[in-house]
């Protein structure tokens, strides 16, 4: 922001994250890969 010469309170960051947090995990999680439980080793 400072190269934009643009002047933000730390707070309105805070409030900013409170804000949009849940919607960026929203779509995170919409994109995300399943994860099963198994696993194997290859042979290496």
């Amino acid at each position: 922001m400072i190269e934009r010469s643009i002047s933000i309170d730390h707070a309105t960051i805070g409030r900013w994250i409170v804000r949009y947090s849940p919607e960026l995990l929203e779509r995170f999680n919409r994109h995300k890969r399943p994860v099963s439980r198994e696993w194997y080793v290859d042979e290496t």
